[in-house]
C-alpha cells in the first residue's frame, strides 16, 4: 500500500507577517543567506555595485556589499557616481598609466640588479680567501683598521662621511700559541 504524501511541498506563501516570534526568527535565518547569494550573483553577472543592510528580528545588523558596504553607502550619501563613463575614466586611466610606467621602471632596475649580482657571483666564484693563522688574521685586522683611519683622515672635510673606529688592542703576538 503506497503512503499518501501530506507535506506542503513548494507552495506560494502569502506575504503576511509571521505571528510567532520564534517562527519569524527561523524564517529569517533560513532566508537571509539566499538574499545575499542573489545579490552576489547579480553583482557578478552585471558588474553592478550593491549594498544590502538587514536588521534581524532580534535587532542584529547583517550586511552585504560589493565592492564593500562602506564604499557604496559613502557614494550614496555623498551622491557621487560609481558609474564610469569615458569622461570619468580619463583621470583613472592616467593614474593607471603612470603606475604601470613606475612598475616597469622598478622591474627594469630589479632585473639590472639581479644581472649585476650574477656578474659579481661569477667573479667571486673561483675566489678562495687565503688561509691565515691567528697571528696573521690579527695583523690583517690591524692593517685594515689603520687603513680605515687613514681613509677617515682623508674624508674629514666631507659632511656625509662618518666613521667609527674602535682601537685594536695591542698585545704581545709572541705570547700567543704558535698554530702555524
Amino acid at each position: 500500500m503506497a503512503r499518501k504524501y501530506t507535506g506542503k511541498g513548494r507552495k506560494k506563501i502569502k506575504m503576511n507577517l509571521i505571528n510567532s516570534k520564534s517562527a519569524r526568527q527561523v524564517a529569517f535565518s533560513k532566508r537571509h543567506p539566499s538574499i545575499f547569494k542573489k545579490a552576489n550573483e547579480l553583482c557578478i553577472l552585471t558588474g553592478s555595485k550593491i549594498a544590502i543592510i538587514i536588521f534581524s528580528p532580534t535587532g542584529k545588523p547583517l550586511s552585504f556589499g560589493h565592492p564593500n558596504v562602506d564604499t557604496i553607502t559613502e557614494s550614496f550619501v555623498n551622491k557621487t557616481l560609481l558609474i564610469h563613463d569615458d569622461n570619468n575614466m580619463k583621470p583613472f586611466e592616467e593614474n593607471v598609466r603612470k603606475l604601470n610606467e613606475h612598475y616597469s621602471q622598478v622591474q627594469r632596475k630589479l632585473q639590472e640588479s639581479k644581472n649585476h649580482g650574477k656578474v659579481l657571483d661569477a667573479d667571486l666564484m673561483g675566489y678562495k680567501p687565503p688561509e691565515m693563522n691567528f697571528k696573521e688574521m690579527f695583523e690583517f685586522k690591524k692593517l685594515l683598521m689603520e687603513l680605515k683611519i687613514k681613509y677617515a683622515k682623508l674624508m674629514v672635510g666631507s659632511k656625509d662621511f662618518e666613521v667609527s673606529v674602535k682601537p685594536v688592542k695591542d698585545f704581545d703576538l709572541n705570547a700567543l700559541p704558535n698554530d702555524s
